[in-house]
C-alpha cells in the first residue's frame, strides 16, 4: 500500500496565487499538517508514516493560536503535494 493524500484543490489554488502574482516559488510560507497516515510499503519492509499538508499561510495570515506550523518554500510544498496527489 502506498501512502496518498487528495492535494488537488491546494495545489490549483497555490498555482493561481502564482499566477496571480501573491507568492512566488521561491518565498517561505507556513503549512499546518494533520494527522499522520501510517501505511505498509511494499519498497522496504515495515511501515511509512506520512503528516499530510492540511493548510497553509502566507507571510501577512495570522496563526491560529494552539496549532503548529512549519516553514517551506513553495516549490518544496508542491512538490511534497504533487509527489502524494492520489488517491488509492
Amino acid at each position: 500500500m502506498k501512502v496518498s493524500y487528495d492535494y488537488e484543490d491546494m495545489i490549483n489554488e497555490l498555482k493561481g496565487d502564482i499566477d496571480e502574482g501573491l507568492i512566488d516559488y521561491e518565498d517561505t510560507i507556513r503549512i499546518e499538517r494533520g494527522e499522520t497516515i501510517v501505511a505498509n510499503t511494499t519498497i522496504v519492509e515495515g511501515i511509512a508514516a506520512y503528516s499530510p499538508i492540511i493548510d497553509f499561510l502566507f507571510p501577512g495570515d495570522k496563526e491560529i493560536e494552539g496549532r503548529t506550523y512549519e516553514k517551506m518554500t513553495v516549490k518544496g510544498i508542491l512538490f511534497e503535494m504533487e509527489h502524494y496527489n492520489s488517491i488509492i
